[in-house]
C-alpha cells in the first residue's frame, strides 16, 4: 500500500486479469463496475479489445467481452445498462449490454466520439465526424449542443465549452439547452496548448489546465478574470501531461507513470510512481478512485482526501461494524456527529441483499449466509463502502 501526498491517499494495485491497455471505467454502484480497453494510444488495432467486470468494488476483475483488433476507449452506464464506444479498422462502433455484461451487441454508428464525458444519465462527446461539434447522447436521442468546440467540461448541469479558435468560453447551467458567452478568457491558452486540455465549472469558479507549457488557471468570478497559478514544474512540462479536474481545489494528473496532485492551486506534488503508464484517473463518490493504464494496470483507493469543496464533503464518518456475540446481528457503532441516512448490503457477487433507511444501530443477519459482504453507507454529507465478514 502506498501513502499518497498531502491527501493521505492510499493506492494499491488490484488484479485485472488482463495485459491489455485499459482506458476507461464506470462504477454502477458500490460493488459493480466495468472497465474497457484495447488498442494503442491512438485507438488503432493492437491486441484485443476487452471489457472487464467487478462485483466486489474493484478488488478483482474478470473479462466479460473480448474481440481482436478492437479498441474500446470509453464505457458508461445508463439506467443500469452498459454502453461502450470502440474503433475497428477506422470505423466507429457502439457496444451495449442490457444484462450486466453477459451478452453484448455491436452496432456501427455514424458519429465518432472524442473526449467522452458523462453526467445526468447521458453521454457527452465531441464528434470528430462533424467538425468536433459537442453532442449529447442517450439510448434514444442524439442532440447537437454546440458546433465546432475545442474542448469542454461537464459537471452535473454545468457545461463549459471553449470554441475551436480558443479565444472564447461559453457556459450552460441547464445541461446544454442554452449557452452564454463569458466575458473573460485565460491568456496564454490557445490552440497550441489544446492537447489534453481540461476545463470545468463549479458555480462561479472555473478551472482550466492545459499543456505546452503545462499550467493551471482559475477564475472565481464566473470567467471574468483569470489568475495564472504557475507552471507545472520549472519548465512547464512536468507533472501533468494528462490531467483530471476533481474539485474546485484539487487536480490529479500524470506524467507517464507518476501520479501527481495539485491542491489549492499550490505547487504540484509527485504522489507515487506506479507500475505502468497512466491512461485514466477516475474518482467516484464515497472516496472511491481508480487509476488505469498499460499492461492491465489498475490501482484503487477508498481514501481520496482533498475533495472537500463548498458542494462536496468527503470526510469519512467514524463508523464501525461489529458482529454481535449472538451471531445474528451486526452492530453499528457511529461515534461521529453525522447520522446515517441508509445502509445497503451486497454479497461478493454484487447482489443486493438488504437495504435499511434511517440512523440504524444494528442489522439483522440471521437470514444471511456466513461470509464476506460489502456495506455501502450513506450519510447526509458522504458515502463510502466497507467490507465486513458476517459470522
Amino acid at each position: 500500500m502506498l501513502a499518497i501526498g498531502s491527501y493521505a491517499q492510499s493506492w494499491y494495485q488490484v488484479n485485472s486479469n488482463t495485459t491489455q491497455r485499459l482506458k476507461d471505467i464506470v462504477m454502477i454502484n458500490a460493488t459493480t463496475g466495468f472497465c474497457s480497453g484495447g488498442g494503442d494510444v491512438y485507438n488503432a488495432p493492437e491486441g484485443n479489445g476487452v471489457i472487464l467486470k467487478t462485483t466486489d468494488g474493484g478488488e478483482n476483475w474478470t473479462t466479460v467481452f473480448s474481440q481482436a483488433n478492437l479498441a474500446i476507449y470509453a464505457i458508461h452506464s445508463i439506467a443500469n445498462e452498459v454502453y461502450a464506444f470502440a474503433k475497428l479498422n477506422g470505423g466507429d462502433l457502439l457496444l451495449h449490454s442490457a444484462d450486466s455484461g453477459v451478452n453484448w451487441s455491436i452496432t456501427t454508428i455514424s458519429f465518432s466520439p472524442y473526449n467522452v464525458q458523462y453526467a445526468n444519465n447521458a453521454i457527452y462527446f465531441l464528434d470528430a465526424n462533424d467538425n468536433y461539434a459537442l453532442k449529447k447522447w442517450t439510448p434514444t436521442t442524439l442532440a447537437v449542443l454546440m458546433a465546432s468546440v475545442g474542448t469542454y467540461g461537464v459537471n452535473n448541469n454545468e457545461i463549459v465549452c471553449i470554441n475551436s479558435a480558443f479565444d472564447s468560453i461559453y457556459k450552460s447551467t441547464d445541461g446544454g439547452t442554452t449557452f452564454t458567452q463569458l466575458s473573460g478568457y485565460p491568456t496564454e491558452f490557445g490552440q497550441n496548448q489544446s492537447t489534453n486540455a481540461v476545463i470545468k465549472s463549479f458555480g462561479t469558479t472555473l478551472v482550466v489546465h492545459y499543456t505546452y507549457p503545462a499550467a493551471t488557471q482559475v477564475s472565481t468570478d464566473n470567467g471574468i478574470s483569470w489568475t495564472h497559478m504557475g507552471y507545472d514544474g520549472a519548465n512547464g512540462s512536468a507533472f501533468a501531461n494528462y490531467c483530471e479536474i476533481i474539485a474546485d481545489n484539487l487536480l490529479l494528473g500524470s506524467f507517464s507513470t507518476t501520479l501527481n496532485s495539485q491542491q489549492d492551486f499550490q505547487a504540484w506534488e509527485t504522489d507515487v510512481t506506479l507500475s505502468h503508464t497512466i491512461r485514466k484517473i477516475a474518482i467516484f463518490s464515497g472516496n472511491l478512485g481508480f487509476v488505469l493504464g498499460d499492461n492491465g494496470m489498475i490501482y484503487k483507493t477508498t481514501n481520496v482526501e482533498g475533495l472537500a469543496t463548498s458542494d462536496v464533503a468527503v470526510t469519512q464518518p467514524e463508523i464501525r461494524f461489529i458482529n454481535h456475540a449472538r451471531e445474528d446481528e451486526l452492530l453499528i457503532e457511529n461515534t461521529s456527529s453525522t447520522p446515517i441516512s441508509s445502509i445497503t448490503l451486497y454479497d461478493v457477487q454484487g447482489k443486493q441483499v438488504a437495504v435499511l433507511n434511517g440512523n440504524i444501530t444494528k442489522i439483522n443477519t440471521s437470514h444471511l449466509a456466513k461470509g464476506m459482504y460489502i456495506i455501502y453507507v450513506a450519510t447526509s454529507s458522504n458515502s463510502f463502502s466497507e467490507k465486513v465478514f458476517i459470522r
